[in-house]
């Protein structure tokens, strides 16, 4: 009997053996390898002309924004007092960077037609608060220190150029004719 269950020992040991890696790679292979697909249906032709609209569109889209950003801008500054003799570019940066701060700032800008109220209010705040940045002198006083060197300028000139060996030289009654002259 002790031969009968060594004989079945081996057969058992056989069959909980693990298989070969020549086994488990041609079970592999068969797992892998391609199949028969139904054919593939070909995508839509896209006419030839598609790109060339699709640019046109950016295009338009781009230029469309760029003239709103103006607008944008050139409303700003008419709100401000002191930003009306700012360069346009100068106000679109600082926009531009206030709005990369803060980025309700660029949400409020794209739902300005959505919502105008708002935006109004948004770009008053952002024209006040530009409008801190810039301290320009008094209008008047630059108009008036002008006008004042251009009457200086154009004036009558006298050249009374005399030296100080001149005065100097000169008797009590010389220099009181001489004062009495300027």
């Amino acid at each position: 009997m002790t031969d009968d269950v060594q004989a079945d020992a081996p057969e058992a040991v056989e069959q909980t053996h693990e298989p070969s890696l020549d086994d488990l790679l041609s079970e592999y292979e068969q797992q892998t390898a391609p199949r028969e697909e139904a054919p593939r249906q070909q995508a839509p032709q896209v006419p030839p002309d598609y790109e060339y609209i699709q640019q046109m569109a950016r295009d338009y889209e781009a230029q469309q924004t760029k003239s709103a950003i103006q607008e944008t801008v050139t409303g700003i500054k008419n709100l401000g007092e002191n930003l009306k003799d700012v360069d346009s570019e100068i106000i679109e940066g600082m926009l531009q960077s206030r709005a990369a701060r803060d980025p309700r700032i660029a949400t409020a800008w794209a739902m300005r037609h959505q919502k105008p109220s708002e935006w109004n209010k948004v770009a008053k705040s952002l024209a006040k608060e530009l409008d801190s940045k810039f301290h320009f002198p008094d209008r008047q006083a630059t108009e008036d220190r002008e006008a004042l060197r251009a009457a200086v300028k154009s004036g009558p000139v006298q050249t009374n150029e005399v030296s100080i060996k001149d005065l100097n030289g000169m008797s009590d009654s010389e220099f009181a004719a001489f004062k009495a002259s300027l």
